[in-house]
């Protein structure tokens, strides 16, 4: 019951531990993973960064690690609000 004291916020989905780097860059990358995987598409090109890069290839992506395929099941493709 302690931590739940703690990190009330973070338990109701309010808040978030991350901050930096984790979520300004990596949670937008897995949301457009899922977006597409939502939409039919195999994620294999992302036009928004440097004017295209190969999303398949990114690590952070995590395109075709199964928990990220999962998430795509998701309204916003990941757990916490964007």
């Amino acid at each position: 019951m302690r931590p739940f004291a703690l990190f009330w916020r973070v338990a109701l989905g309010q808040r978030v531990f991350a901050q930096g780097d984790l979520y300004d860059y990596s949670h937008p990358l897995l949301a457009a993973a899922a977006a597409q995987w939502r939409s039919g598409e195999v994620p294999l090109w992302l036009p928004w960064i440097f004017g295209g890069t190969p999303f398949a290839a990114q690590l952070q992506a995590g395109v075709f690690y199964p928990p990220t395929r999962s998430r795509s099941c998701c309204r916003h493709g990941w757990p916490w609000p964007a």
